[in-house]
């Protein structure tokens, strides 16, 4: 018997957080982009937490769990594309604002400052609240539960969104709003001790 409920995933963002966007808005060079592109940053910085977990924790007799979690393209192990068991969707985002930065263009072949170097960019800003739904399509086994749990815990200091060298889209925190925290816990205890 495995996990097959939905369940909540709140981030919780100190400073700015960026959602990349289009050039050439109103207000500034690099406007925001719809906050309902979130999902899909989420699932990316996810599959990459598990994918790191994965190989710290020795439990590569696990690796196709992010496959089986997250699916596949075409060509990506030489077969067919496969349909990934969990399905993300934004559920609530909390932000006092927005706010304009500048930053400098750095150019590449010089290592130095490039000529017209300033630019301005939109963020969201100060404590920032993702609530994301995690809704499995088919039933998770125990060790995908265990494994997803693993990589949601080692989301802390990960960051979400675009200018993570910059210190932006830090998360601080990690809310699991549901029992399958308790769950997957015991499951991951088994993984990692056995």
């Amino acid at each position: 018997m495995g996990w097959d409920k939905e369940f909540f995933v709140s981030l919780i963002i100190e400073g700015y957080l960026r959602i990349g966007g289009g050039r050439g808005g109103l207000i500034s060079e690099l406007p925001l982009s719809d906050k309902y592109n979130l999902p899909s940053s989420f699932k990316g910085v996810l599959r990459k937490s598990i994918r790191r977990v994965i190989q710290s924790i020795n439990l590569s007799c696990y690796s196709d769990v992010e496959t089986r979690l997250f699916g596949s393209r075409v060509g990506e192990s030489g077969e067919e594309a496969l349909e990934g068991k969990l399905l993300f969707e934004l559920s609530d985002f909390k932000t006092s604002g927005r706010k304009i930065l500048t930053g400098i263009r750095i150019d590449p072949s010089f290592g130095s400052v490039k000529s017209g170097a300033l630019f301005d960019y939109e963020v969201y800003q100060t404590v920032i609240s993702l609530t994301f739904i995690i809704r499995p399509m088919f039933e998770l086994t125990d060790e995908e539960s265990a494994i997803l749990l693993a990589g949601l815990k080692s989301l802390t200091y990960d960051s979400i969104g675009s200018f993570a060298s910059r210190g932006i889209g830090i998360i601080k925190r990690v809310d699991i709003k549901s029992d399958f925290g308790t769950y997957a816990e015991s499951h991951l205890r088994k993984l990692v001790e056995g």
